[in-house]
């Protein structure tokens, strides 16, 4: 019940027993009632926030689940990454020619050019949006097939990878002077998750 119904249910003792000689009892009585029952709402509100607040990752915290990789070779060469953790901790690197061994970031990279214990976090993403998103990414078919689409020029390519158990990088989207697109039934999903990123910073 709650405390607008409670409200009103007290109120409605109260005044029917104004007609049997116990008024002042059962007033005293219905605002003991109010008083407990806005201090359980209270209570419940608080338990709801701190569950909401207090969501876990599903997987290690520190955990390097996905990376966002933009690459332009086409005014002079750039390459820059985000890393996220399982935590929803994101970390950014602008990376130089030579500072990573492939065209890539790859695992071998992660110890030489990311140091997790001394960088400055840039900014953490919703635990839920991060796990949601994780989700998605576990179920995502890394061979699914794929369509590309030519639709720019000198745009650069931004990539979003999630990295599984074993370190392997699975493309999840893929866009700028090329659209990737995958049939799966997760790739929408993760398309409009990512898509509305900025909301869960």
């Amino acid at each position: 019940m709650n405390i607008r119904k409670m409200s009103a249910f007290i109120a409605s003792v109260i005044m029917a027993s104004s007609f049997c000689g116990c008024k002042k009892k059962v007033k005293s009585t219905g605002r003991m009632q109010l008083s407990q029952a806005l201090s359980a709402e209270k209570a419940s509100e608080e338990t709801d926030d701190a569950t909401i607040d207090g969501e876990q990752p599903l997987t290690d915290p520190d955990r390097i689940l996905f990376t966002y990789e933009y690459r332009n070779n086409a005014w002079g060469y750039q390459y820059s990454v985000y890393v996220i953790l399982g935590d929803g901790r994101c970390y950014y690197h602008s990376l130089k020619a030579g500072d990573f061994t492939v065209p890539e970031f790859s695992k071998e990279d992660i110890d030489s050019v990311i140091d997790l214990s001394s960088d400055m976090i840039s900014f953490y993403y919703d635990q839920d949006f991060i796990n949601e998103l994780y989700k998605r990414a576990c179920d995502f078919d890394p061979n699914a097939p794929k369509t590309e689409i030519n639709h720019a020029y000198d745009a650069g390519q931004s990539a979003l990878y999630y990295w599984d158990e074993n370190m392997n990088k699975v493309m999840l989207l893929n866009d700028g002077d090329t659209k990737t697109t995958f049939d799966d039934p997760n790739y929408d999903m993760i398309y409009n998750l990512w898509s509305n990123r900025y909301a869960h910073m």
